[in-house]
């Protein structure tokens, strides 16, 4: 992220216990910078540097992977730009005020 690389790399989903295979990966505990977005994603992966910008701000540094969730996705809302996704980025350093 912090080098302008916006890649889809993995897809997740909650699984209900580990699962025996090189791909499974888990979101690590710890804290996580987290907004929503209106919109299609598109438009969110356009104001990633805007977010990134946000973020260093705030005190804090990303340290991890961004987790990009839909809430309400194409198949509950009728046009694209109703969509809503939560993005959480891992950052350390102080907690924000």
């Amino acid at each position: 992220l912090e080098r302008g690389i916006f890649t889809e790399n993995y897809y997740f989903s909650t699984a209900g216990c580990r699962i025996d295979s090189p791909h499974f990966m888990v979101k690590p505990a710890g804290l996580f910078a987290v907004m929503l977005h209106k919109g299609c994603f598109d438009n969110l992966i356009a104001k990633l540097p805007e977010v990134l910008k946000e973020i260093g701000t705030l005190g804090v540094t990303v340290s991890g992977n961004a987790y990009i969730y839909d809430l309400l996705s194409y198949l509950a809302t009728e046009k694209e730009e109703n969509d809503v996704q939560r993005i959480a980025i891992q950052v350390t350093g102080g907690c924000p005020k």
